[in-house]
């Protein structure tokens, strides 16, 4: 990497590590699921923030396709005719808390208590972490293709115990040198890490450092903790009751204004459509044309959504998977939940949650 000689040990360091030391000392230079979508484990904290919608919310379409009106619940009876064609087997037992990709096929799962790296076809179970006692984490990839698990102990704001341990030399070993100036050994980190462009890492009323492959820069944060998702190479945050995209001068609410209910996750296709998905009986939002239109599926308390293209897109929750093929909902059978992740790994897609990991392609 050009930049090494000027921060010495930068070359054992991921790519954030190099973005975040360079923010540090006031340098640029040169430096993209996935992440692992990201599972409710982390306590939902509420907050408000200056970009809020004010204005009152854009109504949801009243007219609605008869696809896609209420379809039947996924369940082990669903007719065969009514499945999708998409197949996935087993492939971990066990819960599954956070899932993440690394260059494809190596991916990772945390289970809450351990770390279980796939390399291809084979799998090894990875010394356990040491965490501060009621610490939340995620796991993700850092640009070096090693594990990373990010998060915080709660505490009172400011206080929290942050944690950034990277998997190095057989163990996980914290690393605060790779986030340059949110390495104090206080306040809550939170955001998204792995080698989709970008990468996010924040701390509360602080700032977020935002590294791009064009650049590194400084945005501010919020006042709480949120989720934060990267989709399509999109970074949305999800508050309590609206949706926030990171933009060029910071994050900014989703337009026309939605109110929603606990948003879960939210994926962005190639035709300008946003898809967002909560905790409302609906389950789904959809904007297009400019206009928000509630869409039901055939997932009971779905929690997350996944599209591989315009005409595949996964919802999964409490009682398996569906696939949304353009026109309507088609359970996935042979999956059983609950489940709350989905991801994809290279060219296969793979969904998981307490009731296991499942994928296309074995």
């Amino acid at each position: 990497m050009p930049v090494v000689a000027a921060w010495p040990g930068l070359a054992q360091h991921g790519g954030f590590a190099c973005a975040l030391a360079l923010l540090a000392l006031g340098c640029s230079g040169p430096a993209a699921a996935p992440e692992a979508a990201r599972p409710p484990t982390r306590p939902e904290l509420a907050t408000t923030h200056p970009s809020a919608p004010e204005a009152p919310p854009a109504p949801l379409a009243t007219s609605e396709p008869d696809a896609l009106r209420a379809p039947a619940r996924c369940s082990p009876t669903t007719p065969a005719t009514e499945l999708s064609t998409l197949k996935l087997t087993p492939i971990h037992s066990g819960p599954v808390l956070s899932l993440a990709v690394g260059t494809p096929p190596r991916a990772a799962i945390w289970s809450g208590q351990s770390v279980t790296l796939f390399d291809g076809g084979k799998a090894r179970e990875l010394p356990p972490p040491r965490l501060p006692p009621g610490a939340v984490v995620e796991l993700f990839f850092g640009r070096d293709d090693q594990p990373r698990l990010m998060g915080f102990a709660p505490g009172e704001p400011g206080k929290e115990v942050p944690v950034y341990l990277r998997f190095r030399n057989g163990a996980f070993r914290p690393e605060p040198s790779e986030l340059g100036p949110l390495g104090a050994p206080r306040g809550a980190l939170y955001g998204v890490l792995g080698y989709a462009d970008p990468e996010v890492v924040c701390r509360p009323r602080e700032l977020c450092l935002v590294k791009r492959t064009t650049g590194w820069k400084r945005v501010a944060a919020h006042e709480r903790p949120v989720p934060i998702r990267l989709r399509n190479g999109a970074v949305f945050a999800l508050h309590p009751d609206h949706v926030e995209r990171l933009r060029d001068d910071g994050w900014s609410a989703l337009e026309p204004a939605r109110a929603f209910e606990q948003p879960l996750d939210a994926w962005p296709l190639p035709n300008g459509e946003l898809w967002v998905l909560d905790r409302s009986a609906a389950g789904l939002s959809r904007l297009r044309g400019g206009q928000w239109e509630a869409v039901v599926t055939p997932v009971l308390e779905p929690r997350a959504i996944f599209g591989r293209s315009e005409r595949s897109i996964l919802v999964v929750g409490k009682n398996g998977a569906a696939e949304f093929d353009g026109t309507r909902f088609r359970c996935i059978g042979g999956v059983s939940g609950p489940l709350q992740l989905a991801i994809a790994v290279g060219s296969d897609v793979w969904v998981a949650g307490e009731s296991g990991v499942y994928g296309s392609g074995h």
